[in-house]
């Protein structure tokens, strides 16, 4: 019986030590793109937390202008 008490110990012990390592590698591996391809759907009808709506506004940025090419040098 004691035999039984130390195996469970040292397998519980060695479980707690590796489960936390496993459950950040699969939380890596779930945030990181490993394949370099990521596929988002978008519903028009709601809004996406991950897309921005798709309207003009938010696709283009303002037009700077240099007034003076001497002073920019």
């Amino acid at each position: 019986m004691k035999i039984f008490f130390q195996n469970l110990f040292r397998i519980s012990r060695i479980t707690v030590i590796i489960l936390p390592f496993i459950i950040l590698t699969v939380l890596i591996r779930k945030d990181l793109v490993l394949s370099g391809h990521l596929e988002f759907t978008y519903d028009f009808s709601q809004d996406s937390p991950v897309i921005t709506n798709l309207f003009p506004a938010n696709r283009l940025s303002e037009v700077f202008k240099i007034k003076d090419q001497a002073s920019y040098w």
